[in-house]
Order: C-alpha cells, then sequence, then structure tokens
C-alpha cells in the first residue's frame, strides 16, 4: 500500500486507489503516516484531530475514526496496516510506503551523491523525489498540526528544488531549470540562495537585463520588508553582471562547507 501525502491525502493499492471520505480519517492517516512505523499516543491524536472541539467521548470517537480509516483502506487492499497499540496507534511500516520517507530518502541521497561529485547520479535520485509532489501537502486537512506540517514539508521542497537548480547548473541545465527557479522565487521572494541562482542561470541564457532586474527587485522586497540589504554573494553576483563577467563560476560547489547566500527567507 502507497499513502499521499504530498498533495491530496490519497490511499493506494495495486489496482485502485481512494481519498478517505471522513474528513476526521484523513486526518489520522495523515497523522500516523508522518510518524510512519512509530506509535502515535491518543492524546496526540486527539488533541490533533479535534482540537479543543473535542467530543463528549474523545477515545470512543478515536476508535470510531480508526474503524472508519480501516474501512477505507479496504476498498483498495486486504490489508489491516493501522494496528492498535497499548497507548496509541501506529501505521506499519512493513505493509506501507510513504511519499513523504520516499522524498526525503531521494533528497537525503542525492546530498551524498553530490559531496562525492557524482552530479549526474544525483540528479537522478533528486528528479524522482521532486516528482512525488503532486500539489499543496495534507490538503483538506485541517488543523494547526497540519498547517505546521504544510509549512516544513514547503520548506523542505524549496531547499530540494534549490539543491536540483545548484546541481543542473553544475551540468549545464541552465534553461530547464529557469521555470522551477521563477516558481521558488515566487513563492520565497526573500530568499537570497533562489534569487542568486535564478541569477546564474538568466545570465548563462543571455538574459543579463533579466538578472539584473530580478537583483533590484530582490532588494526592494528585502529593504522594505526586512530592512536588509542583500548579502555579500548576492552583491557579488550584481557587481559581475555590472562587469560584463560571467557567474558560472559562482554556483556553489558540493563540500566547499561554504553557503552561497545568507540564511534570510
Amino acid at each position: 500500500m502507497f499513502v499521499r501525502l504530498l498533495g491530496p491525502v490519497i490511499v493506494e493499492g495495486e489496482a485502485s486507489a481512494l481519498r478517505p471520505a471522513s474528513g476526521r480519517a484523513r486526518t489520522l492517516l495523515a497523522l500516523l503516516a508522518s510518524r510512519h512505523g512509530h506509535t502515535v499516543p491518543d492524546e496526540s491524536l486527539i488533541e490533533r484531530i479535534w482540537g479543543a472541539n473535542q467530543p463528549v467521548d474523545p477515545m470512543d470517537a478515536l476508535y470510531t475514526c480508526a474503524k472508519r480509516l480501516r474501512r477505507s483502506i479496504r476498498q483498495v487492499c486486504d490489508i489491516n496496516p493501522v494496528q492498535r497499540r497499548q497507548d496509541g496507534y501506529l501505521l506499519s511500516k512493513k505493509a506501507v510506503t510513504v511519499d513523504i520517507t520516499c522524498f526525503r530518502t531521494g533528497v537525503q541521497e542525492a546530498r551524498t551523491a553530490t559531496r562525492t561529485g557524482q552530479d549526474h547520479a544525483a540528479l537522478e535520485l533528486l528528479t524522482p523525489a521532486l516528482e512525488l509532489w503532486r500539489g499543496t501537502p495534507l490538503s483538506e486537512v485541517p488543523g494547526h498540526w497540519a498547517h505546521m506540517m504544510r509549512r516544513t514539508l514547503c520548506r523542505e521542497y524549496q531547499q530540494a528544488q534549490l539543491l536540483r537548480a545548484e546541481i543542473g547548473l553544475r551540468l549545464g541545465h541552465h534553461a530547464q531549470l529557469l521555470p522551477a527557479l521563477w516558481e521558488v522565487t515566487s513563492d520565497f521572494p526573500g530568499d537570497e540562495t533562489a534569487a542568486g541562482l535564478l541569477m546564474i542561470a538568466l545570465d548563462q541564457c543571455g538574459r543579463q537585463p533579466e538578472a539584473l532586474c530580478h537583483y533590484r527587485r530582490l532588494r526592494r522586497w528585502l529593504a522594505d520588508e526586512i530592512g536588509v540589504e542583500p548579502g555579500p554573494w548576492l552583491r557579488h553576483l550584481h557587481e559581475s553582471l555590472l562587469c560584463g563577467a560571467s557567474l558560472i563560476q559562482q554556483v556553489p560547489q558540493p563540500g566547499s562547507g561554504e553557503s552561497c547566500a545568507d540564511a534570510r527567507v
């Protein structure tokens, strides 16, 4: 069984897939899948599913929610991966694969490959990991926990996109990277790493005026929103552009131990 959280919450069997009809069952599945293979205590489940609007008998409501989730899962596969433990529930690690786990494993393996100079291998690992994303993670899952989880996952997705951009720039894939870099800079307008990588990609595509324009746009955003100037890496990119120098040598190198920009978002 495959559980998707990087988009709508979906359960996939060998022949079919479904979205649990009950909103609370979807939330329970998301909670268990996010802690895949680990028991999530009853108290945490109740608090995150119902929040301040807890039912009269929270444990009975939780049992009912788990029953509905199991019933949904049986529509696509014969296994029962939602297991009861003494003080909570867990999603079986043997019977279930979760897209978040696959995504994080792929990204970590790609980072490891880049440190040993294997950029082509890293890209082959990173591409399918990023393709697991199907939209807004945990969509239609309400509550504070889901909101915070979405923020964490979106930040991880952004970092994975920037890793792919760094690798792609070193491999000469400048034009192919532009759509993703425009997307990241739109979603995170104050991220200096994303801005710098976009400037490099534009420069390598012969679009220096656009690179300079993006620097000015970022500088205004930082001044208006945070009250700071761009960091030294971005200022150096800007100066190089003004001098007509190529920016390709400014692509971050794996294992250098240097940050390509200040950690401002």
